[in-house]
């Protein structure tokens, strides 16, 4: 599963946010970091992996200025 935050204001690409997914009951974070070296980027969207779970229990959204949002 792919996940793209769209921000506003200054940081519209939401660099430092975290996603917390809970699925299956399994909890993944992962944080929306880019980072560029040498023969590597990585994207602004945020991938998960689900495997065989077809279900998110819970997306939480802890965006850089502290504020949460649940889906």
């Amino acid at each position: 599963m792919r996940v793209e935050l769209v921000g506003k204001g200054a940081n519209w690409n939401t660099i430092g946010a975290w996603f917390e997914l809970t699925a299956g009951g399994v909890v993944q974070r992962c944080q929306v970091m880019p980072t560029c070296s040498y023969l590597l980027q990585v994207e602004l969207p945020v991938t998960f992996g689900l495997g065989q779970i077809d279900q998110i229990d819970v997306l939480k959204v802890i965006w850089p200025d502290g504020s949460q949002q649940t889906i």
